[in-house]
């Protein structure tokens, strides 16, 4: 009986002393996390720890990687689109310059192809950048990093003397005369991508940076134009993001 007392009191003080073990290394992790969270999320990610509920570290690695990985794919929607939206001007220039009927039919039902891959395209871009908002998010939500504010987007294409828009532009703002861009406040009226610096003629294969949603207002800071090779200029602006309530 007495062997079934010592033992029994031996686990509650072995017991004891794990819970004050546990708690001070809680408390350890916590006074890192607090003076020095980014080293310590760090260490844990190249640890492989990529699931915990320190700091947000369920989730925040493991969204990183998808938001990277969305991102990509992005990228690459994006420019299939400009390769499309190439195609179907030069489709429609020869449409213009060709007589022969058959040689007419024949382009015009590659140009009908052509742009049901496009609607297709824009669709699945569409939920990409869903996807992306959604990630942004949640990263945000559980991590010191800034969100970006700063970057280009694209707004349409102008005519060849820059003074007009071309039909179906702007594409990604509310309408306003291209010779007042520089320094306006700009609404979107869809979601776009914030992509980073780059050399003017490859604005369209920058990294992107984020994605900007609907309805959200950009200052601009700074025009750039690329020339189309049917003519015109597309126009990227530079532009800060105003705070979001």
């Amino acid at each position: 009986m007495a062997d079934t007392s010592h033992l029994s009191s031996f686990s509650g003080i072995l017991r004891d002393l794990i819970s004050a073990l546990r708690d001070a290394l809680l408390f350890g992790v916590f006074v890192l996390l607090l003076f020095s969270p980014e080293t310590v999320k760090a260490r844990l990610i190249e640890a492989g720890f990529t699931k915990g509920t320190i700091g947000g570290m369920e989730w925040e690695a493991q969204v990183k990687e998808a938001s990277d990985n969305t991102k990509s794919a992005g990228q690459t929607l994006s420019q299939a689109k400009l390769g499309y939206d190439e195609l179907i001007s030069r489709l429609a220039q020869l449409e213009n310059k060709v007589t022969n009927p058959v040689i007419q039919r024949e382009l015009d039902s590659i140009g009908d192809a052509a742009q049901s891959s496009r609607a297709e395209l824009a669709s699945a871009d569409q939920a990409i950048k869903r996807s992306l908002v959604a990630q942004q998010q949640l990263v945000s939500q559980g991590s010191s990093t800034v969100a970006e504010t700063t970057g280009w987007v694209f707004l349409g294409k102008v005519t060849e003397d820059k003074h007009s828009w071309e039909q179906g532009s702007p594409k990604t703002i509310h309408s306003i005369e291209p010779e007042a861009l520089v320094g306006a406040t700009l609404t979107l009226k869809d979601d776009v991508y914030l992509r980073d610096d780059s050399a003017t003629n490859v604005r369209a294969m920058a990294p992107l940076l984020a994605v900007v949603k609907m309805e959200e207002k950009l200052d601009v800071i700074d025009l750039d134009y690329s020339h189309a090779k049917v003519g015109g200029w597309f126009v990227w602006a530079k532009v800060k993001r105003q705070p979001t309530s």
